[in-house]
């Protein structure tokens, strides 16, 4: 014990010596104090390897890890909200050099992001704490100035997430009452103070989320990605249908033109690569929840990048496909001077119409809620751990966690009324706050490459589970030259000639911000602060058998049976220890579920996104069909020998010029049931409506007798639902089983149920 003790007074020795050596001993005086303080011990054998590896930095474990595998994606994915974030982005890269500039910029922008990505995933991985990187400089850091650097790198992000979270909320409210507009037909126009009062009440909303337990996070955030994939491949696909005006693939790849005023054009088109970098930031939001996920030394670096690299791809597509559809862009009636000042919505109200268009919009907004609910949790994680390390004012009480919840709820406020108060500066001034807006992404890409530029200046990194190997230094160095080379596009104004409503005020901001850091600095922050601390100190190993079994038992009643130190743990157990995992299981899997109403609800309202998330993706290819029922399944032998029962058939309804020989799916007045027969007889056309009779090739007779009474053509416009444009044979014959078996529905939606229930990963 006494030698535990002494190797933890030794590091503070050895920075305080190193600070004494400076030539304005900044931290001195704080260090010396700290050495006092009091420094709790835990138990190796008390705790899990991820646990284990915290304190072994310095912490203490106070959350639940509840994040697993497909939280942990969807949580990252969330963060760049693309859907949304490409939505209200894109009128940048229009602006600097039109389409050209939005499907070139991407491409060049995303691959420096992904770079940035990586060297943060590879951080987080060697340092899994809610600290983020800020937390790394305590190791990478030269030691003489790891307190300064540290301080540095921990208010940029606070600037970074605060501001960002401001953004995303006004974002949120801009969308929404955007498809109010659009429902209006554009008769109503939002004011200033209506934006800010949704945003506020929106970001109010979302603190409320934040208030409850981890658990109840993850399971609403579990299928968030599954719900994006799918607005996003819907809309893309509905858009190519749709749209008839496409640009050719010259104009798109090839035209630049530009309505900023600056000069060269190619200058101005750098400007596009705000789009990109706005979308792909905030990379270590995952980081900040390491602490609450399952084994963070690989989940949280891998959700890193399976995340921002499905956005980087993802994204390139989808700026593709709007350039495509983009229309008119610059003139009086284009898409830059939308009613609404949104080019993306103003792309879905010429596409889609009044309907489509308001529907898109919304599931924007829906996603961009999603990305502000994610960034505020990854935000009062970064406010507490910056809190339990004293680097912001009123520390104790930012760092107290809720005992009904185990989360930081004063944290989760404080961010709330901050980024609340950051936007009310846009009642006033609506260029000034775009301003405070712009600086997160410079904020937060700062406070990500200083740790990077420490790590490869200092040589004292080791590497974690996941790392970069021999390209590590390189892709660390990219991200450097780009996060400098975009910092300097950020701070240049996008249009010109420069006025006072169109002046990038970003530079001032920064400006400001990092005066304030320095004059804090010296005014008291050198007195208390020291850099990242060590709160905690570990005895013992845990390699008795006695400790195996305790180390079992703990384990069991945070029914982690999935992680793999349980896996570690069986080849040195006792009979005993197997035999109490065996009587343990279903005891401890019923308590949680009896005894949680909450993780109840939260599996219920799963669920629910689910069937939400599968009725969007229905109703997004009725959209592109034009058709109410784009699938259908053949039930009858009517049609054989050319479909069977079971087949499964895709319907097109766009162009009513059908023809006889074509088979079509019908439906009639009094009628539930679909019909699939071919055409045999065709009149009208023109001006004329055009009528059909129709015939099932198996059938002796034609449909007149299954016609509503007194009808003996079918209405091409009114009676038919599509033209069939391919099968698949029998995969539909489970339809058919739920509709002669009515119970059947009942227990598949049983078993659905029980699944989302039971489900752990």
């Amino acid at each position: 014990m006494e030698d535990k003790r002494a190797s933890v007074s030794g590091a503070y020795t050895a920075r305080y010596e190193a600070a004494q050596g400076r030539r304005h001993s900044s931290a001195a005086g704080a260090i010396q104090r700290a050495m006092k303080d009091k420094v709790d011990v835990v138990q190796a054998d008390e705790l899990n390897d991820a646990d284990k590896r915290l304190a072994e930095m310095g912490y203490v474990q106070v959350y639940k890890r509840e994040f697993s595998w497909l939280s942990c994606i969807s949580f990252a994915f969330s963060i760049s909200g693309l859907f949304a974030s490409v939505a209200t982005t894109f009128v940048y890269p229009l602006e600097a050099g039109g389409t050209a500039s939005a499907v070139w910029c991407w491409l060049i922008s995303g691959a420096g992001c992904m770079c940035i990505a990586l060297s943060v995933a590879e951080l987080c991985s060697a340092y899994p704490t809610s600290g983020g990187l800020y937390f790394t400089c305590k190791y990478l850091a030269p030691e003489a100035w790891m307190a300064e650097i540290s301080w540095v790198c921990g208010w940029f992000n606070v600037l970074g997430q605060t501001v960002g979270l401001a953004s995303t909320e006004y974002g949120c409210a801009q969308l929404l009452l955007a498809a109010v507009s659009m429902s209006t037909n554009f008769e109503y126009e939002p004011t200033a103070r209506q934006t800010v009062g949704v945003m506020a009440a929106n970001t109010f909303f979302h603190a409320t989320l934040n208030s409850f337990n981890t658990r109840f996070l993850e399971r609403i955030t579990r299928g968030y990605v599954i719900f994006h994939i799918g607005v996003l491949v819907s809309c893309c696909i509905a858009l190519l249908v749709m749209c008839d005006g496409k640009h050719d693939s010259e104009y798109v790849w090839t035209e630049v033109e530009s309505d900023s005023g600056w000069s060269p054009p190619g200058w101005s088109f750098l400007f596009g690569f705000l789009s990109a970098s706005w979308t792909m930031t905030d990379y270590d939001a995952t980081a900040h929840i390491a602490e609450e996920i399952k084994n963070p030394g690989i989940k949280a670096p891998w959700a890193i990048t399976i995340a921002l690299g499905s956005t980087y791809v993802g994204g390139w597509l989808f700026t593709i496909v709007l350039s495509y559809c983009s229309g008119d862009i610059f003139s009086d009636n284009g898409i830059l001077n939308s009613p609404v000042e949104q080019p993306v919505a103003q792309i879905f109200y010429n596409v889609f119409g009044r309907a489509g268009g308001v529907t898109f919009t919304a599931f924007a907004y829906v996603i961009l809620s999603f990305t502000g609910m994610t960034g505020m949790q990854a935000g009062a994680r970064t406010f507490w751990a910056l809190s339990r390390d004293e680097l912001i004012p009123l520390s104790r009480i930012w760092y107290k966690i809720n005992q009904h919840t185990q989360t930081p709820i004063y944290a989760t406020w404080l961010i709330t009324l901050m980024a609340t108060c950051v936007t009310l500066i846009g009642l006033g001034s609506y260029t000034a706050v775009s301003a405070i807006f712009n600086s997160t992404a410079i904020a937060l890409d700062w406070s990500y490459i200083i740790p990077v530029l420490c790590k490869m200046s200092t040589n004292r990194f080791e590497p974690g589970p996941y790392h970069l190997g021999k390209w590590g230094w390189w892709i660390n160095l990219w991200a450097a030259v780009w996060t400098i080379f975009v910092t300097i596009i950020f701070v240049l104004p996008t249009e010109r000639p420069v006025a006072t409503e169109n002046m990038n005020y970003v530079s001032v901001i920064l400006a400001g911000f990092a005066l304030f850091a320095v004059i804090y600095w010296y005014a008291g922050g050198r007195s208390f602060y020291i850099g990242p601390r060590v709160n905690v100190e570990i005895v013992g190993d845990g390699s008795s058998q006695e400790d195996l079994d305790q180390r079992l038992n703990m384990l069991l009643l945070d029914v982690a049976f999935e992680e793999p130190s349980v896996n570690d743990l069986f080849t040195s157990l006792k009979p005993t220890s197997v035999q109490l995992l065996s009587d343990h299981c279903r005891a401890v899997v019923m308590v949680g579920l009896t005894a949680n109403p909450r993780l109840i609800l939260t599996q219920a309202l799963n669920f629910a996104l689910v069937l939400s998330t599968a009725f969007m993706l229905w109703k997004g290819l009725s959209v592109a069909t034009d058709s109410p029922s784009p699938i259908v399944v053949v039930l009858s032998g009517s049609m054989e020998p050319a479909f069977q029962r079971g087949d499964l058939l895709f319907l097109w309804n766009r162009g009513e010029d059908t023809q006889v020989g074509e088979i079509v799916v019908y439906n009639v007045d009094g009628k539930d049931i679909p019909i699939v027969h071919r055409v045999v007889k065709r009149s009208g056309g023109g001006e004329k409506p055009i009528r059909l009779l129709t015939k099932g090739d198996n059938n002796a007779v034609d449909d007149t007798e299954l016609y509503a009474r007194g009808q003996n053509f079918l209405n091409r416009g009114k009676d038919v639902m599509g033209s069939v444009v391919g099968f698949v044979p029998f995969v539909g014959y489970g339809t058919i089983l739920l509709s002669e078996y009515p119970w059947l529905k009942t227990v598949m939606l049983g078993l659905m149920g029980l699944t989302v229930v039971l489900q752990r990963e």
